[in-house]
């Protein structure tokens, strides 16, 4: 890195606009930063289906979640204007998302409040700074993995990312932020990651818990695919495997094809061992599959996993 900090100059003729965005989902909890990414989708398509609103050369900047910056006015008239979208979401299902949009301030000088501030006559320019923030993450938002202020571009791209062993990678991208001092100033750096790699469980469970080779010999790993997962033992692979599953998300399929993610809370007995209370009788995993959806488990000696809430008993097995 040879600089990271980059002079910014704000076109004091071009004022903002703010608009707050109301975002109603089919689901009954609140909105949390953790739906940005399907927000997003959510908006772009908004845009693309109403251009008299949002006209193709306005570029709006929206922050993921409530307020959405312009340069000049929408296209509707009154106080606010309402659409609903159809998104398809990662797991395939359907989501409604209906978007309230009203005006909320008009004709922002950004320039002339930095300036104020520069000059000591105000007391802070946090509003601004967000605003400039929000306008200059755009196309990062779009097409990266965000972290707070840190972006990174896909994984697939050679050199964005480095394997590490236990089913770890490192990803690499940057770090954009706008500062005021004496003038505005874009402060860009290097920014890593540690992440889990994808895949699937059977795999991942083969890495987490491989053994290290000595003086440069290749680390040795189980197969857990053998006679059912025989070569699973839960006194000595269990602990390991929770410890390093515990908060993460986990998707599956079931056997009719319906897909859900749930985080990890801890690693089961195996499915055919596991057996939980079912319409008043104790029944294992392994039969439960077998009655419910007329699977019979491949792998019925491997651990199953509790997804979900703690206070429910949603077991999962490995495969």
């Amino acid at each position: 890195v040879h600089v990271n900090h980059f002079p910014l100059k704000v076109n004091g003729q071009k004022k903002i606009n703010h608009y707050d965005v109301e975002i109603t989902t089919p689901w009954k909890r609140e909105n949390r930063r953790s739906d940005e990414p399907l927000f997003r989708k959510g908006f772009r398509k908004l845009c693309k289906e109403n251009p008299n609103v949002f006209p193709i050369d306005l570029f709006p900047a929206f922050d993921g979640i409530k307020s959405v910056y312009t340069t000049r006015k929408l296209g509707f008239n009154g106080d606010n204007w309402t659409k609903k979208v159809e998104i398809e979401e990662e797991l395939s299902r359907i989501v409604v998302l209906s978007f309230k949009v009203h005006l909320v301030r008009s004709s922002i000088d950004l320039a002339g409040a930095i300036n104020t501030f520069i000059a000591g006559q105000t007391l802070n320019a946090y509003s601004e700074v967000q605003i400039l923030n929000i306008v200059l993450s755009q196309v990062a938002r779009e097409k990266c993995v965000t972290i707070g202020r840190n972006y990174f571009p896909e994984s697939s791209i050679e050199g964005r990312s480095v394997d590490l062993p236990g089913g770890k990678s490192v990803w690499f991208g940057f770090f954009q932020s706008v500062n005021i001092g004496w003038k505005p100033m874009l402060n860009v750096d290097v920014a890593n990651k540690p992440a889990v790699k994808g895949g699937n469980m059977i795999s991942y469970m083969e890495e987490v818990l491989a053994t290290p080779g000595r003086r440069g010999d290749p680390p040795s790993y189980p197969n857990f695919r053998d006679q059912g997962g025989k070569y699973w033992d839960s006194r000595r692979h269990a602990n390991t495997l929770e410890r390093d599953l515990k908060g993460l998300k986990v998707r599956y399929i079931r056997p009719d094809k319906q897909k859900r993610e749930w985080r990890c809370n801890k690693v089961m007995e195996s499915a055919r061992n596991l057996k939980f209370e079912h319409e008043g009788k104790k029944i294992t995993v392994e039969a439960y599959f077998k009655n419910a959806y007329k699977f019979k488990l491949e792998f019925p000696l491997l651990p199953c996993l509790h997804l979900g809430s703690p206070q429910k008993n949603f077991y999962i097995p490995a495969e």
